[in-house]
Formats: C-alpha cells, sequence, structure tokens
C-alpha cells in the first residue's frame, strides 16, 4: 500500500474556513463563500468523465471547441458608494484586465506553484484538460486507449501540435516532463499526484533513475503504464503538474519560468512585475486557435480595493467575493447589476470534524452521532452561513456527472441525540470531559463557532471549549491527527474525481487522513471503488462509502459553496467550473 499512501500524502489540501483561502484559483470565505473563476465555453466529440473509459476504448479525436453562451450579469437587489461604469462596451477591447489575489506567485514552473493555479493552466498545457462540466477534453492528445486490464494508457498526440515559441511537440517531450516533475531534486509536492505511473514512487523518493511506466513509442505516441487500477487516473492528468514543456527552453534558461514560455497553454507570459501584475498574451499555436484576449491580471491584496477597482472601471472582473463586499454590492443599485451568482456548487466541502483519535469518547460512535444530531444545520445556514447549501454530505451534488445524489445526512433531533448520548453512558453529558473545536486564525471566536458551542452545550450538556490557533501551529496540530478534538475545515482537492474527496482523507491507510476514521466497511467500499473500471458500479460504490462515513459521523457537514463574482457586461464567453480552474481561451472582451 505504499504507493497509495505516498499519492495521498500531499494530494489533499485542507485549510481551516475561519479565514480566507487562496486554493487551485479560488478565493473562498469561512462562511463558505466562493467566486470560482470564469472559464471559456468548450465542447467536443471526445468529452468524457474520467471514470467512464472502458478498457480498449479509444476516445477521440476532440473537435475545436466553440465559443459558448455568453453569461450575462444576474441582477439581484443591490450598494457601495461608489457608481459603476455601466458601459456595455469596453474601452480596451481585446483585453481582459482582472484583479486578483495570487497574481504574485512565487513561482510558475508548475512543478513548483500550487497556489497558482488559475494563472498556470492559462500558460500550461498536458494531455488533457477539464472541461466546464468536470469532463475530460484531449488537448495535446489528440485519442487515447486504454488496455483492458486498465492499467495502460497509450496518447496520440495531435498532428502539428507545437508550444507556445513554434517548436513541435513530441511524444519524448511527454515522457521527458512527467519525469521531471518527478524529479526527486525539484521536490514538487503535487508529483504525488503522477505516482500512480509504475517506476514513479521509486524515481520521486530517488531509489530509481528513470521512470519504467514512461514511454515514447515514437515522435506521436507516447504510452503510460500504471502500477495499479487507476480510473481516475486521467483526472490527475489536468493538473498543471502533468504539463507539457520545452526541455530546450527549460534547459538553456536558468529560472525560465520568470520571462520565457515552455509550454502549450492558450496565452503567453509576456511580462511579470514581482507583487504588481502578470500579463499574458494569446498563443497563436494554441490547438483550439488563438484566444482573442490578452490578460492583465493586477495583484490587488485588498477586497475593497479591488471592488473600487470595478467600479471606477479599472478592472472587468473580480470574481474573488467574499462576504463582506458582497452584502455592499447587493445592497448597492449600480454594482448590483454586475453580480453573478450561478447555481452550480464549487467541488469543495465544509465539514464538522470529530476525531476519535483525539479525543477518547468520540471513539463510540453514538457520542459522534449525538453530537452531529445536536445540531441545528438549517438554521445555521439560513441564519449565520447564508451563502451555502445544506449539505448531506462531502461530495457536492453536480459537480461530479453521474454521481449519484443518494446520500443523506443525519437529521437534526436533539431528543434522538440526548437518547444516543445516555446509552453511550453519559446521560446529560455528565462524565464527559471538556473539548475544544478548534477554527484557524487570529482574534475572537467566530458566529458559527459560538453556534456549534451553544447547539452541543444546550442539547446534550457537553463541555465545549473554543479555541482559534494561529494557522501554522494549527496545521502542524492538525497533521498530528491525534491532537485536535475537533476543528470547522474547508476540505479541497486537486482533482475532479470522488477518490479524491473520500479515499484520500477518510481511508484508514492514507497519510492525508486527519479525521481519525477507522471503517473495514467503509475501506472495503472506496478500495473497491478505486479499481472499479466501470463509471457507474464506481460510483454507487462511493456512495455507498460516503453514507458509511456519514453514518459514522466522523464529521458533520455545514457547507457546501456557490460562486459570487462581478463581471462587465461586455465580458463574454466564460463559464464555470466545479473546481473552478479552465482558462480564459475563449473570453472576448468587445
Amino acid at each position: 500500500m505504499r504507493s497509495k499512501n505516498l499519492f495521498a500524502a500531499k494530494s489533499l489540501r485542507m485549510r481551516l474556513g475561519a479565514a480566507i483561502f487562496l486554493f487551485a484559483g479560488l478565493l473562498l470565505s469561512a462562511c463558505g463563500d466562493s467566486t470560482a473563476t470564469p472559464v471559456p465555453a468548450t465542447t467536443t466529440a471526445a468529452a468524457t468523465t474520467a471514470a467512464t473509459l472502458a478498457p480498449n476504448q479509444t476516445v477521440g479525436p476532440a473537435v475545436v471547441p466553440t465559443t459558448g453562451t455568453t453569461t450575462a450579469a444576474v441582477t439581484t437587489t443591490a450598494s457601495a458608494t461608489t457608481a459603476a461604469t455601466t458601459s456595455a462596451k469596453s474601452d480596451h477591447p481585446g483585453l481582459l484586465r482582472e484583479a486578483n489575489t495570487y497574481a504574485n506567485p512565487a513561482s510558475l514552473d508548475p512543478a513548483g506553484s500550487g497556489t497558482t493555479r488559475q494563472i498556470m493552466v492559462n500558460i500550461f498545457g498536458g494531455l488533457v484538460t477539464n472541461n466546464s462540466k468536470g469532463e475530460i477534453l484531449a488537448l495535446a492528445a489528440e485519442k487515447w486507449q486504454v488496455s483492458t486490464d486498465g492499467k495502460v494508457y497509450t496518447f496520440t498526440l495531435r498532428k502539428d501540435l507545437k508550444f507556445q515559441n513554434g517548436n513541435p511537440v513530441k511524444a519524448s517531450d511527454v515522457v521527458w516532463s512527467l519525469t521531471r516533475s518527478l524529479d526527486p531534486k525539484l521536490k514538487a509536492a503535487a508529483a504525488v499526484n503522477l505516482t500512480d505511473i509504475a517506476g514513479a514512487d521509486d524515481y520521486y523518493t530517488a531509489k530509481a533513475t528513470e521512470v519504467s511506466g514512461l514511454k515514447a513509442l515514437d515522435d506521436s505516441n507516447v504510452q503510460i503504464t500504471l502500477n495499479k487500477v487507476a480510473p481516475y487516473f486521467l483526472s490527475k492528468l489536468a493538473l498543471p503538474i502533468a504539463s507539457i514543456l520545452d526541455r530546450t527552453e527549460v534547459e538553456k534558461n536558468d529560472r525560465w519560468w520568470e520571462k520565457h514560455t515552455a509550454s502549450i497553454g492558450p496565452f503567453i507570459l509576456k511580462e511579470w512585475k514581482k507583487s504588481q501584475s502578470i500579463y499574458l498574451a494569446a498563443n497563436p499555436y494554441y490547438v483550439f486557435g488563438k484566444p482573442k484576449i490578452d490578460i492583465e491580471m493586477l495583484y490587488v491584496s485588498d477586497a475593497q480595493a479591488r471592488l473600487a477597482m470595478f467600479a471606477k472601471g479599472d478592472v472587468d472582473i473580480v470574481w474573488s467575493v467574499g462576504d463582506t463586499i458582497f452584502d455592499q454590492i447587493k445592497d448597492d443599485p449600480e454594482l448590483s447589476k454586475f453580480l453573478i451568482q450561478p447555481k452550480e456548487l464549487t467541488y469543495t466541502a465544509y465539514p464538522l470534524v470529530l476525531n476519535p483519535k483525539a479525543y477518547q469518547p468520540f471513539q463510540d460512535v453514538r457520542v459522534r452521532q449525538a453530537v452531529a444530531m445536536s445540531i441545528d444545520r438549517k438554521t445555521l445556514v439560513d441564519k449565520i452561513f447564508t451563502s451555502c447549501k445544506l449539505p448531506d454530505s462531502i461530495i457536492p451534488p453536480g459537480t461530479i456527472p453521474g454521481y449519484p445524489t443518494t446520500v443523506k445526512a443525519l437529521e437534526y433531533n436533539p431528543t434522538k441525540a440526548k437518547q444516543l448520548l445516555a446509552d453511550a453512558g453519559f446521560p446529560g453529558g455528565q462524565g464527559l470531559p471538556e473539548f475544544s473545536i478548534v477554527q484557524a486564525g487570529t482574534g475572537s471566536s467566530s458566529a458559527y463557532m459560538e453556534f456549534f458551542q451553544s447547539q452541543i452545550t444546550t442539547n446534550l450538556g457537553m463541555k465545549v471549549k473554543l479555541e482559534v490557533m494561529e494557522r501554522t501551529k494549527f496545521v502542524a496540530e492538525e497533521r498530528k491527527k491525534t491532537s485536535l478534538a475537533s476543528f470547522y475545515d474547508r476540505v479541497v482537492a486537486d482533482y475532479l474525481d470522488p477518490q479524491s474527496l473520500l479515499t484520500v482523507p477518510l481511508y484508514s491507510k492514507s497519510s492525508s487522513n486527519i479525521f481519525g476514521y477507522e471503517s473495514d466497511k467503509f475501506d472495503k467500499l472506496v478500495e473497491a471503488a478505486d479499481a472499479e473500471l466501470n463509471a457507474a458500479k464506481r460510483y454507487d460504490l462511493y456512495a455507498q462509502a460516503e453514507q458509511v462515513a456519514v453514518n459514522d459521523a466522523v464529521f458533520v457537514p455545514i457547507c457546501q459553496i456557490y460562486t459570487r463574482l462581478v463581471a462587465k457586461p461586455y465580458v463574454s464567453g466564460y463559464q464555470f467550473s466545479p473546481i473552478g480552474i479552465l482558462p480564459y481561451d475563449q473570453v472576448e472582451v468587445k
């Protein structure tokens, strides 16, 4: 099980939802508010969910995506103090100006950057990518075939495929690029997502001099052999860590990613002013055609400053709309005209974790169930988390095509909760030691934390302490896995597959399992799902496992989040993705 443990080690990103975080190009606030990246509308004949590939099935070729339906701004009741610019036409057609918090990356090397994904997907590209429906779309690959046993993937590259500098792309470039991402000298954390490839684990840990599962059959065909069946593997190949790079450009330029272009993405890095801005120009060699815009990304850390720039007309899009400025926008008669609130959920989860390895009474499932059933989640969402959807579990409905929506949460029932606690030997909470619910951050506890405390104390008689912990310390304590009895956390995943939000954080042998969860029944279900090639069967197994985890109440599902942004009416061609990380190659500014 070593490979499974290794891939899990860093593929899951977990951060407490008590403050604002950046992940995969999304800015999200504690209350479950988010603003996902506007993404291009694309259609393709070869679009397919990664899990639906049958053995020996050839996929492709993909057709060039067409410009999708323009997303118009949705008017809601709305107020700020600055009158917003409302022109239907831009005074800078062909240039998208965006203010964000991620245009100040530490690196733009796909093997060295994990928090700048919205920039990365606009510059880099690999064999496949995601479309707005969460399906897998052929990119550098024209088609691929999967062997009968599900372990061998053979990709055929597109004819006349070129890097952004015009150099031809060959199968050997794919092999070199994936091998480079696994280079132990680079210490790329995201490289664990490639350790399903045969020999990758040994190469990544400096036990081998090559990756045995990577082969260039000729200039146009590359073969990837896995060390086990992994029907979620294609989803991982859509990550920036699997980008194809121009070896000649990379090797001749020290810190090449600061000034040079070396991949196949839709845009070319033209200028990077550290801590100020990044300018991207359209790539004339992009496989889906040269984009119709250039992009200027301005680094603006303050939310109020971003909103003021939008109102003045200095930027065209602000999609990092947290609760504070959201309230301003919806109450402003001008700004509210540009507010966009899609109905699609993002692929994230906000659970209240009840860790049985950190608080001995939680080892009794009845105690955990009592806590779960003592919290009126609907009132919490209606009164405090107003931007949330009340969830039933971890996987947000509609984010993965074909995934069942049958999982149901434990219902709020304080009477039954009291009985469960009494049955466990703690009537009215008597005999139970105090435990803490922890949030990361500074200052006083948030309103939702006080709600948790009040509900558990009032309905069960349990003694609950609230603790605010500095972020660095919180992460360190979280990773110990036996330190934090309970914490409210945001769970996100690198790739769009149920495996990433079920096996990775909850499987007992996963090194990323910080929930303290151990269940033979759950483990057997996700082990079977992880190896199942039939998509319908695989998703059903995951849903069964999800229901087991919900019933075991190792977490209480609290919130699932929607996208929120403001955009000028002259910007079109973007859509929204569950994972929020698609490039702007179909966006237009008129």
